[in-house]
């Protein structure tokens, strides 16, 4: 009698023991297949994210090479887009017609007087005439922008630019909807800023502060005063004759600390009356 309640002992303790180890067994699969859920789930939302860095990195190096393209162009053209063209008021010299075949590697001299009126562009039209080639520049490197995600799809709305020159930077402000979205995953993008080192008033405003004092004498080109300002303002400067009565001035910044990629160059014209020089 009492083997046999030690057998059913035994029976039980072993049934027990096997439903402990099945319960255990069960637990660790339903927790592995959790785990490895989770961790998908985890590696799916980190390479969205990724790919959500990827986009709006994108944006903003297109806003930034925008910007500085920008500037060298505008430069070129003395603060215009393009530069107005009046036989009166101010015209438009195309300097060396053979650089137009490259980028923008081509060179006009917008009249900045004519004889009797300063007619340089202000900061205010620079700005505006910025904000017109920042946007053309950013329209024609967002159609890349799909190429950025593989998993995401990307929606793009229409963007609008605000240039400002600041004291010691020139800022670009861009709005700009973006959505990416997965299945029923939505992230949306919208604003977009880029801060450039570059100074109005160490290079437009130096063209401006010698075409004042300029005008004080329109008998004689201001070689002397001119020569000051590249001293004082880190810029090499070319002055070239056209009918004896005019100069058209290449103010010449360089590369500007590796700012840019090419030299920043301002181009301009004037109006004096005598081919003769001042050097004082």
């Amino acid at each position: 009698m009492n083997n046999c309640k030690t057998g059913q002992v035994t029976v039980f303790f072993i049934l027990g023991l096997l439903l402990v180890i099945i319960g255990v067994v069960i637990f660790f699969i339903i927790n592995t297949s959790q785990t490895k859920k989770a961790d998908t789930e985890l590696m799916h939302a980190v390479t969205s994210l990724n790919d959500v860095n990827d986009v709006k990195n994108y944006v903003d190096f297109c806003l930034d090479s925008s910007l500085k393209s920008g500037l060298l162009l505008i430069g070129r053209q003395g603060g215009y887009v393009v530069a107005p063209i009046d036989a009166n008021v101010m015209f438009n010299i195309k300097h060396n017609e053979s650089m137009y075949v490259s980028g923008f590697n081509f060179e006009v001299y917008p009249n900045y007087n004519n004889g009797t009126t300063i007619l340089v562009p202000s900061k205010e039209v620079i700005s505006s005439e910025l904000e017109v080639v920042v946007l053309n520049l950013v329209n024609s490197c967002i159609t890349e922008l799909n190429k950025t995600s593989k998993d995401l799809d990307i929606s793009v709305g229409t963007p609008s630019i605000s240039v400002e020159f600041l004291d010691r930077t020139t800022v670009a402000k861009m709005n700009l909807s973006i959505n990416l979205s997965e299945k029923d995953k939505v992230v949306s993008i919208d604003s977009f800023n880029a801060i450039i080192p570059f100074y109005y008033s160490e290079t437009f405003r130096v063209a401006q502060t010698f075409i004042e004092k300029q005008v004080d004498n329109l008998e004689y080109f201001d070689l002397g005063y001119l020569t000051y300002l590249s001293h004082k303002n880190n810029f090499k400067f070319e002055r070239s004759l056209l009918d004896g009565d005019k100069s058209l001035v290449k103010l010449n910044f360089g590369k500007m600390n590796d700012l840019f990629n090419d030299d920043f160059v301002i181009n301009f014209a004037i109006v004096h009356t005598s081919i003769q020089e001042a050097l004082d």
